[in-house]
C-alpha cells in the first residue's frame, strides 16, 4: 500500500502505533467531493473482501479498520458514485473506478485523503469468483485494484 512517485516512496501512516508489527489503515464509506456515496450492501461486502485479501497478501502486516469518525485525511474513502467526485466523467463502459490520495513531500512522505471510487454508471457484478457474467464489471476486482 505504497506508491513510488517522482522518486519518492509514499505510504500510509500507521493509525495505531500500539501495534508495531502492523500498519493500521482506516477506511469508511462516505460521500466524496460533495458527491453522495451510492455504495450498496453487496458492494460493501466486496470492498471489505478486497481489504481482507490485501491483509492476507501482506501476511497481516496491513490491517484495515473501518472508522466512521476519523478525519477524511486519515482514511481511505471507499464508494460508488459519480466520477465527477474525482474529476472524471461517469459513463457505462468508460472509466470504471479511480483510486488516489494526497501525497505529501515531507520526511515520512505520507498518503492522506485516500479514495477508491467506483463509477455508479457501471453494471456491477457483486458476486465473488462467479466467472464475471457477461455485461457486468467485477466490483471486487476494481475495488481491490483501486484500494491497492
Amino acid at each position: 500500500m505504497s506508491q513510488l512517485i517522482d522518486g519518492h516512496h509514499f505510504a500510509w501512516l500507521d493509525q495505531d502505533t500500539g501495534t508495531p508489527d502492523t500498519v493500521d489503515i482506516f477506511y469508511d464509506f462516505r460521500a466524496l467531493g460533495g458527491f453522495s456515496n451510492e455504495i450498496t450492501t453487496d458492494q460493501i461486502t466486496m470492498a471489505e473482501l478486497a481489504l481482507e485479501k490485501w491483509e492476507d497478501a501482506t501476511n497481516g502486516r496491513l490491517q484495515f479498520t473501518r472508522n466512521t469518525t476519523a478525519s477524511a485525511a486519515d482514511i481511505i474513502t471507499i464508494g460508488t458514485g459519480d466520477l465527477a467526485a474525482v474529476g472524471e466523467t461517469s459513463e457505462e463502459g468508460g472509466v470504471v473506478g479511480l483510486g488516489g490520495g494526497v501525497f505529501a513531500h515531507s520526511p515520512d512522505h505520507p498518503i492522506s485523503n485516500g479514495f477508491a471510487w467506483q463509477d455508479s454508471a457501471e453494471n456491477w457484478d457483486t458476486e465473488f469468483d462467479n466467472g464475471d457474467p457477461a455485461g457486468t464489471t467485477d466490483y471486487f476486482s476494481i475495488a481491490a485494484h483501486e484500494i491497492g
